[in-house]
């Protein structure tokens, strides 16, 4: 794993270790880190209780290792204000590739979310369909 890489997980380890969170990282067999997601103790406080109304949102390729940036978005808080509440970087917009991240999100909720915006990717949008499955049931999704 690069030395960068490795920083970044030690610090987000660090930051869990003390105040307390998340962290998903697929590391594959030669040591490099493919995706992580993580979620902090505040994070996860705001998305169960302002998850009513959700925004996904997937930057594609606007980083110069074309590393798709996945951001969770609970859209107001009791401040009037948008803040993110799960983030990754993804290896792709493949459709496993949400599977693998959002089911670290799914993890984390005492609640199901009423509305889910996202963009019109592809992968996103095959797996908020098929997420009936998942703990997004019962939810309307607008694309």
């Amino acid at each position: 794993m690069t030395e960068d890489a490795q920083n970044l997980l030690n610090l987000i380890k660090e930051n869990i270790k003390n105040e307390g969170g998340f962290l998903k990282a697929d590391i594959n067999d030669e040591r490099i880190l493919q995706s992580f997601c993580f979620m902090t103790t505040r994070m996860k406080k705001n998305f169960n209780k302002f998850n009513d109304i959700i925004v996904i949102d997937t930057t594609h390729k606007s980083n110069r290792f074309n590393l798709a940036l996945l951001d969770v978005i609970v859209v107001i808080n009791t401040l009037g204000k948008s803040v993110t509440c799960y983030f990754g970087i993804l290896q792709s917009h493949k459709y496993e590739t949400f599977l693998w991240a959002l089911n670290g999100l799914k993890e984390q909720l005492f609640s199901d979310p009423k509305i889910i915006f996202s963009d019109e990717d592809e992968a996103l949008t095959k797996f908020l369909k098929k997420s009936n499955q998942m703990k997004f049931k019962d939810k309307n999704t607008l694309v």
